[in-house]
């Protein structure tokens, strides 16, 4: 969507300097800068770019001289990293969740559903689940039996959400990140062999590994997750054996993270 650099001044409480009537409709990078696009050039590293540019207006350094740089606005910040937190915030057009709940999603009649929540295509809410108001839920994702999300989530389509487990508000889970999958616990009957090694550390040899059967513990606990956690594509955290894995409010995980069974992190 389009936004006047005066709206956007006001929004990152930056200094505007020249036109406040300009109106930009993306942000990028100085030189590849078109006359619609608010040029980041915090550092005068990016001076040279900005003149190979289309750029009208930039977000600068301080001290840059804008007229000099050939703008006809700028804006100055005192933390340009902090600055690209909000305007990336403003200009990100979102994931296009519909408002709404889809007709091909599941919903069971049992599951609680919070105002203004919006449901994309082939999504499954299992029963007892409780989604919290403005949440958003994008396709294919799943919410298991019991499980509560909090209010003004997001969760990008194929997210899973596992039977009883527990997220605060504000949770952001990525492309494919799944919350709740069973612990990866084994046991056998006799004392094994990777019971030997931790032992040993290994040094009671190849003639000590014998052929055993391997019987599943079953994860009995869930996962507890705090308020503004976000969890990233392809993620998975593991429900507990008893108790909960535990994930502490604000905390960030990356992309491809593996959290075991009875983890916490505060």
């Amino acid at each position: 969507m389009p936004h006047s650099l005066t709206d956007i001044a006001a929004a990152l409480g930056a200094r505007l300097e020249g036109r406040g009537d300009l109106i930009v409709t993306s942000a990028a990078e100085p030189a590849m800068a078109g006359p619609d696009s608010l040029a980041l050039a915090m550092d005068p590293k990016y001076a040279e770019g900005l003149v190979q540019g289309g750029a009208r207006a930039a977000v600068l350094w301080e001290g840059a001289d804008w007229r000099a740089l050939g703008l006809e606005a700028a804006l100055f910040v005192p933390r340009p990293r902090f600055a690209m937190a909000g305007l990336t915030r403003i200009l990100d057009p979102g994931p296009g969740i519909a408002p709404g709940i889809h007709p091909s999603a599941v919903i069971d009649p049992g599951a609680q559903i919070g105002e203004g929540v919006a449901i994309g295509p082939f999504v499954v809410i299992e029963a007892g689940a409780q989604i919290g108001a403005g949440s958003r839920i994008g396709a294919q994702c799943f919410i298991g039996a019991g499980a509560v999300l909090g209010e003004d989530c997001l969760l990008l389509p194929g997210v899973r959400i596992g039977a009883r487990v527990r997220i605060g508000a504000r949770f952001l889970g990525h492309f494919n990140a799944v919350v709740g999958g069973d612990g990866f616990s084994f046991v056998t009957p006799d004392k094994s062999t990777v019971e030997a090694a931790r032992e040993t550390l290994g040094t009671a040899g190849e003639a000590a590994i014998a052929a055993q059967s391997w019987t599943r513990i079953h994860s009995l606990g869930a996962v507890e997750i705090g308020a503004d956690v976000e969890l990233g594509t392809n993620s998975a955290i593991d429900r507990g054996t008893i108790r909960d894995t535990r994930i502490g409010r604000g905390t960030k995980i990356d992309n491809l993270v593996q959290i075991g069974h009875n983890v916490v992190v505060g």
